[in-house]
């Protein structure tokens, strides 16, 4: 039995030691910077007239976000190239009771606790149309059932509000859309080593200071001289490494990143740290393409989100249903119709 469990340590050892590494080193922020999750590229977008009020807040929600972004123009419907359709379908508090009795040996009650519990039933939905084409993409679903209790031994306790876990969840679902709808930024923590062989320390105090500079040059160096320690310790050859890509991935040359992080995994394969900082840089990698190609101006590609095309009785049917469904007033309907005969 002793036997096993040392050997339970010894092979836990370089998993454990990874562990401490993470804790005992700090981290620093690394931008990623992701193009929109549904693909499209928005200018200008209107909004559907809210059929209620608890649809018409979440409206007001989302125009004021992206408002703020100023990434896109919110405009009439008529101006729009996109409308979205807003709509919270389910929206209730529902409420509970629970009681129970701590009893001594004999059965006797010894005290009570009520318990009054605040369940919301949250349901939204927000799609995205092309009135051009009448297509519709799905932006953001949502059907959620948040609860919040309090406990009293001292009588009935009053229901909590649901107040707080709806604007939670209004929150949750503009951050949501605005993902789908408008580039967005993702911050990563990335291990950053302080040891004080080959001056990464004192470069980590240069960095931290905002010396971005004098870290750079200390980094460098210390690569060097790590290179040309082919008899040093690996683990602070490959954390030198390591800590110079970072600087790199700090300022988006991804390439450059992530050849110093493989070399650093190469001198300690097993490295947790090492082989995430790899991934970490090839996926970066992929998103900077993806960013450039949704830059690209509109006419250079056909963007992944691009329709097929319709026939103009296809289009003339799907500017119908809009206008059945209320999506555009009669008199856009017939403006917009009277467009696509123009056309022909």
């Amino acid at each position: 039995m002793r036997a096993a469990l040392l050997a339970l340590i010894t092979m836990s050892s370089p998993l454990m030691a990874q562990f401490w590494s993470r804790l005992a080193n700090p981290t620093v922020d690394v931008p990623l910077q992701h193009p929109p999750e549904l693909g499209v590229r928005l200018e200008r977008v209107a909004f559907a007239p809210a059929r209620e009020a608890r649809s018409q807040e979440l409206v007001d929600a989302l125009l004021s976000a992206l408002s703020r972004t100023g990434r896109v123009q919110v405009v009439d419907r008529g101006a729009g190239e996109a409308l979205l359709m807003v709509e919270v379908h389910r929206d209730e508090a529902l409420h509970e009771e629970g009681v129970k009795e701590d009893k001594d040996r004999d059965g006797r009650i010894k005290s009570t606790t009520r318990t009054a519990t605040t369940r919301l039933e949250y349901g939204a939905r927000v799609q995205l149309v092309e009135p051009a084409t009448g297509k519709v993409l799905e932006v953001l679903r949502m059907d959620e059932r948040p609860k919040a209790s309090v406990s009293s031994d001292k009588g009935r306790p009053a229901f909590p509000d649901a107040a707080p876990m709806r604007r939670q969840l209004r929150e949750e679902a503009v951050a949501s859309t605005l993902k789908q709808l408008l580039p967005w930024t993702e911050v990563l923590k990335v291990t950053y080593f302080d040891d004080k062989q080959y001056g990464m320390e004192e470069a980590f105090k240069r960095l931290d200071s905002g010396d971005r500079k004098g870290a750079w040059e200390l980094a460098r160096r210390g690569a060097a001289s790590a290179r040309a320690d082919s008899k040093g310790e690996a683990k602070y050859r490959g954390r030198v490494l390591h800590n110079l890509g970072v600087l790199s991935f700090q300022e988006g040359r991804h390439e450059e990143a992530l050849a110093l992080f493989r070399e650093a995994r190469e001198l300690l394969p097993d490295a947790s740290i090492f082989k995430d900082a790899v991934k970490d840089a090839e996926r970066a990698a992929a998103l900077a393409g993806a960013m450039e190609k949704f830059k690209a101006p509109a006419g250079a590609s056909a963007p992944a989100n691009a329709s097929e095309p319709r026939s103009l009785e296809a289009r003339l049917e799907a500017l119908d249903r809009m206008r059945r469904k209320g999506l555009i007033t009669e008199a856009e309907y017939q403006t917009k119709k009277a467009e696509l005969l123009r056309d022909l």
